[in-house]
Order: C-alpha cells, then structure tokens, then sequence
C-alpha cells in the first residue's frame, strides 16, 4: 500500500500535466482541401528528396495550414487522400491527423505563404504568415513600421512619428500613430502616449480594441505599450504628411 501512494502523487501531476495539455487543444473533423510537395529549401538531408508535403484543411469555417518532411510516415498516403474528413486535434503550432489505419500524423502548423490552388487556403497561409510576422500586406510600408502584438501574434503594424500641433510646435510625450489591421487597411490615426502596464491587470489584454473600432492600446514587439490620448478625442490631428518621423 505504501508503495502505491508513492506513485500516486506522480501519477496525478501526470494527469494534471496531460489535462492542460488537452485545453490547449481544439478537436474536430476537417477536410482535407488540398496536398502537394515542393523542394527542400532548408534542413535538407543528404540524399535528394521532395522534403516538405504542405495540407491545406477545413474544420467548419476555420482553415488549417500544415506541412510535414517527406520522410515521416504516412505522408504519402495522406496526400494521396484529397477530398476525405479526418479526426484532428491541433494547437498553435501543430497538427494531429488520425489516418483510416488508425495511425496519427503529426504535422506542423506553417507560418509562411503557400503556393495553394484554393483560394482559400492560399488566403489562410497568407493571413497565418501576417500572424507569424513573416510577411506583411502591401499596403503596409517596412521599416519603420513596427508590429503590434496580440499576445505572441501580429495583429497590425504602426508608424508613429512627433505629435505636431496646428502650429507646428511638438508636445511632449505625445506620438501620432497610424495603425494597419492585418489586411492592410489603415484602422487608426491618433495620438498615443507610451504607459507602463506591468502592474496592470490589463497587461495579458495585448490589444484593446472597443466595439466602436477605436484601437485604444497598442502593445509593440519591442516591449512598449502605447495608449491612446484623451487629447485625441477632443482635437483634430493634424495631417500626417505634416508630421516629422522620429
């Protein structure tokens, strides 16, 4: 009997573990949209071979972008099944794909643009790689536009410059910001003014974005947060053209 309460504290942090574990996870059935390889560009092995199979899945409404080395098993009996809905479970970097056979694949979720027939899926890679911060609409110039954290995801980009008055004259402490979304539209103009959250309850909400499309806190890669001025939202911001970049 001693022996067994000895592993039953391990066996509940196991159980524990795994439960968190399952959480994190969504499950579903998906279909398999569309399969087909390309050419190793990276992490190539010796012998030459058509490394990476790329998956394109729909659960619902949600599109699923994965990709996997040639060498795993059952890759080529996945790809060769274009059309059929399989069990899934899947987080933020992975997917888990349960074959006819039973076995489970694991693939990785893909952050950059793929070359997808379906016009959905190439726009679900595409959206994914603006997530991950690998590419960035065309509308949004480069530097020095800075990403704008959702948590560990972009959810826009921003330029602030000095904030100018009408009569030219700057005020302290005070950025005029212009914010895209993740399509490239530009959502904002505003004065914003850098805070500091780390002792704000606030601080895990990485954008504030009101029902009134105001984005009211803007949290940088870089570390800063920048909340939006009351200044604002009584005074007409000067032209942007008019303004001087930092």
């Amino acid at each position: 009997m001693a022996r067994r309460c000895t592993y039953l504290p391990l066996g509940l942090f196991v159980l524990f573990f795994s439960t968190l574990i399952c959480l994190a996870q969504s499950t579903g059935q998906a279909i398999l949209i569309e399969a087909n390889f390309y050419p190793c560009y990276a992490d190539c092995p010796v012998i030459p071979l058509p490394n990476f199979y790329e998956y394109c899945f729909r659960e619902d409404s949600k599109f699923i972008i994965a990709e996997h080395q040639s060498w795993a098993i059952g890759v080529r009996k996945l790809a060769s099944l274009q059309g059929r809905t399989f069990p899934v479970r899947y987080d933020d970097g992975h997917v888990w794909v349960r074959l006819p056979s039973g076995w489970e694949m694991k693939l990785n979720q893909e952050y950059h643009e793929a070359s997808f027939r379906d016009k959905n899926c190439r726009d679900a890679a595409q959206m994914r790689s603006f997530e991950h911060g690998y590419t960035r609409p065309g509308p949004v110039p480069g530097e020095p536009a800075e990403p704008v954290m959702h948590g560990k995801l972009v959810y826009g980009w921003t330029i602030c410059s000095r904030y100018l008055n009408e009569h030219l004259v700057e005020l302290d402490g005070l950025l005029s910001c212009t914010v895209w979304d993740l399509k490239g539209d530009i959502r904002q103009k505003g004065a914003y003014r850098q805070v500091d959250l780390s002792n704000s309850p606030s601080k895990s909400t990485a954008w504030n974005e009101t029902t009134d499309g105001v984005f009211r806190v803007l949290h940088l890669r870089d570390g800063r947060t920048l909340k939006l001025s009351e200044f604002t939202q009584e005074s007409p911001l000067p032209s942007i053209e008019n303004l001087t970049q930092r």
